[in-house]
């Protein structure tokens, strides 16, 4: 399997001045042009994707890690970090685009 180093397009503001709403109206442009697009989304707060009594999260609190969560529509990994980690934009990357940069 071979992967592209994607081409990047950054925003960065401080929250609240509408990045989101550029971008909803930004990516379907993109796509329209024949481009694949995906979005690496920085999140200072603690968040959850899964919730309480949903399998995933009971796997999760059990202490698997990661945690693939696959319908026929999409999927989702989960992966624990054991102390709070710097977000590295090059490792993110590289996870996005499925190879080490």
């Amino acid at each position: 399997m071979s992967f592209e180093t994607p081409h990047l397009l950054g925003f960065a503001a401080p929250s609240g001045t509408g990045k989101t709403t550029l971008l909803e109206q930004l990516i379907p442009l993109l796509k329209a042009q024949g481009l694949k697009i995906g979005v690496i989304k920085a999140s200072h707060h603690d968040f959850e994707i899964d919730y309480p009594g949903k399998d995933s999260h009971r796997l999760r609190t059990a202490g698997a890690s990661p945690v693939l969560i696959v319908s026929p529509y999409r999927s989702a990994m989960i992966t624990e970090f054991s102390s709070p980690q710097t977000i590295d934009l090059t490792t993110q990357l590289a996870a996005f685009s499925g190879k080490n940069l």
